[in-house]
């Protein structure tokens, strides 16, 4: 069977009333922020501690962008245990507090976790409300969450009122930062390729990402 996402339950999820309402709740909590996107398994091939690399970079080299911009990463439950899995949470969660402990301050957190496992429901509201969507696997397959992020940015009537858009308003940025290294980084023509382990490279592209007009 051909790989995709499935486009009428994304869409069914965009028009329900919940969904709308979990949109204006996460526009109240990171408001006046810019918001930048993982969703990721709790995995050693998704990278997930060098995106934190990169914007530990991007905070440290440009201090004008400290409170105003959010790493929210969704980290979806392992699909088995094992030394090396909590080996890797251990990186992740080191990473994380470092660069939260270093560039946070009240009511400012760099880097959100949402531990999984989050509804689908709930990830349509995060990919309605970020700016960009930073997918930074070493290794992956199709990997299809660039894909649901440009289907629920295109938005809805509904998430698009959640959103305070309207018909006349200047369509939304939106921007994919994606590895070279997953099988659908040769579709996405506009998206900004990186090499993972490059965090010099990653942190550029996220800064180029939010810097767009």
């Amino acid at each position: 069977l051909p790989v995709g996402i499935h486009m009428g339950q994304l869409q069914s999820f965009m028009a329900l009333p919940d969904t709308a309402k979990k949109v204006q709740e996460l526009r109240e909590k990171f408001e006046g922020k810019i918001v930048m996107l993982g969703v990721d398994d709790m995995d050693m091939f998704k990278g997930i501690s060098l995106k934190f690399l990169a914007m530990r970079q991007l905070l440290g080299e440009h201090p004008h962008l400290r409170g105003r911009v959010v790493l929210v990463q969704i980290v979806n439950p392992a699909r088995s245990r094992g030394k090396d899995i909590q080996e890797v949470q251990n990186e992740i969660d080191k990473v994380a507090n470092e660069v939260n402990n270093k560039y946070g301050k009240p009511g400012y957190e760099p880097i959100v976790f949402v531990n999984g496992p989050v509804s689908t429901q709930d990830k349509v509201a995060h990919y309605a409300i970020s700016e960009c969507c930073v997918v930074n696997a070493v290794r992956d397959g199709m990997n299809l969450v660039a894909y649901k992020y440009t289907v629920c940015r295109q938005g809805s009537p509904d998430l698009d009122k959640a959103l305070g858009l309207d018909e006349s308003a200047t369509p939304r940025k939106s921007v994919i930062v994606v590895s070279e290294f997953i099988g659908c980084s040769p579709s996405l023509s506009g998206a900004i390729r990186v090499n993972p382990w490059n965090i010099d490279a990653v942190a550029d592209a996220m800064n180029l990402a939010i810097s767009m007009p």
